[in-house]
């Protein structure tokens, strides 16, 4: 079996748009309790906002001046996106080698499709240590699956 990004992504995720602020930024990582947040203009994925890059936003300026901020001034505008079809393993790589906490998902004309997290990472993790668990009980313990 072979997962591909597509299995597991988050489809449809919350955006914000280069115009937004950084106030509006922090409302949406706080109440929906994420980290990452796409930035597109039109459905194409210009950059990123993430927890670290707000911060850095309020050392830089201030809370105050941070919080009025247009995203599009400090957002991370250099993106390593994955495509739909790219190897689970492929991509869990890719993250763990640059340290990404998350992969944009784009199509081929570059429009977000889904963002592919940490989290979905170790959900997809914890369901295959269930199943091998499964398979253990099964083949060598010669058990009946739970």
């Amino acid at each position: 079996m072979f997962t591909a990004v597509e299995d597991l992504m988050s489809r449809e995720p919350i955006t914000l748009s280069e115009t937004d602020d950084v106030a509006m930024a922090w409302a949406i990582i706080n109440h929906r309790r994420i980290r990452h947040l796409p930035v597109v203009r039109q459905g194409k994925l210009l950059g990123l906002i993430t927890r670290e890059s707000l911060l850095r936003a309020e050392v830089e300026g201030g809370p105050r001046l941070a919080s009025t901020r247009p995203i599009g001034e400090v957002m991370t505008k250099e993106v390593h996106a994955t495509r739909p079809g790219m190897l689970i393993r492929k991509a869990a790589r890719i993250m763990l080698e640059h340290k990404f906490g998350c992969l944009p998902v784009v199509d081929d004309q570059g429009m977000l499709v889904g963002i592919l997290t940490e989290s979905d990472l170790v959900r997809f993790a914890a369901d295959l240590a269930e199943d091998m668990d499964r398979v253990d009980q099964i083949i060598c313990r010669g058990l009946e699956p739970d």
